[in-house]
């Protein structure tokens, strides 16, 4: 149940943090007003992505936790690329660990969650 509410709630957030770690790493932090901005942008890009990552992270519930995690993040990997160029962009590796690594560490969070409450 938790899953519904830690995709779409926190995958936009992980993901702002995965797309501007290169930038990051080369420039410095942003400033605060880009943050403001792109954190809106980040929940009106990435809602769908994390929808369909919790979809898939819910379908494999019965699974092991390692294993449910792996085909989650793959699977919205493949996922965030078919967006990435629905959206009229030449998706790269990069967008792939956009969509992978963020539903990874949601998938995490929801199976502690559920753990704690089982």
């Amino acid at each position: 149940m938790t899953r519904i509410l830690v995709f779409p709630l926190l995958m936009p957030q992980f993901a702002l943090l995965v797309f501007v770690a290169p930038s990051i790493l080369e420039k410095g932090l942003p400033e605060a007003g880009f943050w403001l901005f792109a954190e809106q942008f980040a929940y009106f890009i990435v809602f769908i992505p994390a929808c369909f990552a919790a979809a898939v992270d819910g379908v494999l519930c019965k699974q092991r936790r390692y294993l449910r995690l792996v085909i989650t993040a793959c699977a919205t990997g493949v996922f965030a690329l078919v967006w990435a160029h629905y959206l009229g962009e030449r998706p790269s590796m990069h967008d792939a660990s956009v969509g992978a690594i963020p539903a990874a560490l949601c998938s995490w969070i929801s199976a502690l969650s559920e753990h704690k409450t089982a």
